[in-house]
C-alpha cells in the first residue's frame, strides 16, 4: 500500500501506519479535502481479495478513519471492482474458514468508520466483494455493473452476516434469489433492489462519488450524527 499526497496539509498523514509486509494489493491516496481514497489494486485478478489485501483494508479503516473527512474505496481500473474473494485460495479444509474471518474483520471496520465510506462500484463485482460493498455507507455504480452471489455454483457457503446484511437490505425473498437462483444483477436492476445507492454512466462514476464525498463529508463535530444515524 503506498500513501501519496496531491496537496500537503497540517492535517494529512505522512503516511498511512504501515505493519510487517504491507501488500502492494491496496493503495492509498488523500486529497486535500480530507477524502482518502483506498484502491484495491490487482486487476490480473479482477482486484480479487485475499488476507493481506482485507488486513491491509481494515488497518487502514482503523488507523485513518478519525482523520478522513470521507472515505471512497474503489478497484483498480475499470474491468472490476472486485471479482471476489481469490478462489484460488481456498483449499476444501478448515484453514478457508480464516477467509471468513479477514472478511469479517473488513466488513465489520468498514462500519465501525466514523466517517462516511462511499463504494465506487464498477464491472464486476461478485462474491465477498459483494459483502464489502454492502458494509460501506453508499454504493455508487456504474452503469456496466455486473454484481451477483455465486453460492451455489461455487460451492462455497457465505458467512451468515453476509446473507444477512442481504436480508435487511433487499428483502427474504430477493436474497434468497440472489444467492440460490445466482441471477447476475445489472446496475438499474441493483438499484431496485436496494443493493447500491445511484447509478452513473461509467464514463463519470468517479466525479459522483467525490461529489458525494463531499456532500456525506463529516467535520468531527458532527460525528456523532453521523455515527448515530449508521444503519
Amino acid at each position: 500500500m503506498r500513501s501519496r499526497s496531491k496537496s500537503p496539509a497540517s492535517w494529512l498523514p505522512a503516511s498511512i501506519p504501515s505493519w510487517p509486509k504491507l501488500p502492494e494489493t491496496l493503495r492509498s491516496d488523500w486529497t486535500a479535502n480530507e477524502v482518502l481514497t483506498l484502491t484495491i489494486d490487482r486487476p490480473d485478478r479482477r482486484n480479487a481479495l485475499d488476507p493481506d489485501l482485507l488486513s491491509a483494508l481494515a488497518e487502514a479503516l482503523r488507523s485513518n478513519g478519525d482523520r478522513a473527512g470521507a472515505v471512497i474505496l474503489r478497484g483498480a481500473g475499470t474491468e472490476a471492482f472486485s471479482s471476489g474473494y481469490d478462489l484460488s485460495l481456498l483449499t476444501g479444509t478448515i484453514d478457508d474458514l480464516d477467509a471468513d474471518r479477514h472478511i469479517g474483520d473488513a466488513a465489520a471496520a468498514l462500519r465501525a468508520c466514523p466517517a462516511p465510506v462511499i463504494a465506487r462500484l464498477q464491472g464486476h463485482c461478485h462474491g465477498a466483494a459483494v459483502e464489502i460493498a454492502l458494509n460501506c455507507d453508499l454504493r455508487i455504480a456504474a452503469d456496466d455493473l455486473r454484481l451477483s452471489v455465486p453460492a451455489v455454483s461455487l460451492g462455497v457457503v457465505y458467512r451468515f452476516q453476509f446473507v444477512a446484511r442481504l436480508v435487511q437490505i433487499c428483502g427474504l425473498a430477493r436474497a434468497t434469489d440472489l444467492l440460490l437462483a445466482m441471477p447476475e444483477l445489472d446496475a438499474e436492476t441493483a438499484r431496485s433492489w436496494g443493493l447500491v445507492t445511484e447509478v452513473v454512466p461509467a464514463a463519470l462514476a468517479r466525479s459522483p462519488a467525490r461529489t458525494c464525498c463531499r456532500r456525506s463529508s463529516c467535520e468531527r463535530r458532527r460525528r456523532p450524527a453521523w455515527k448515530g444515524a449508521k444503519p
